[in-house]
């Protein structure tokens, strides 16, 4: 998943063609950000995990190591 205009904290973004609307930081961890999101294809809460932009920049197996995650 890229980054939303380049910021780190995506809260109040929606994604995939306004599927996913992010509600609020759940937490981070050493490979991301965990975000609370509504689904409102499903009308449900769900949880979306993004990468650390400089992972994915300084390592070119992250993102495979991320997806597998």
């Amino acid at each position: 998943m890229a980054m939303v205009g380049g910021r780190d904290n995506w809260t109040g973004a929606r994604l995939a063609e306004g599927r996913y609307e992010i509600t609020r930081v759940l937490g981070e961890g050493g490979m991301g950000f965990v975000y609370a999101a509504r689904d409102h294809s499903l009308n449900a809460d769900v949880v979306v995990k993004v990468p650390r932009r400089a992972m994915l920049q300084e390592d070119p197996q992250f993102a495979a190591r991320f997806q597998r995650e």
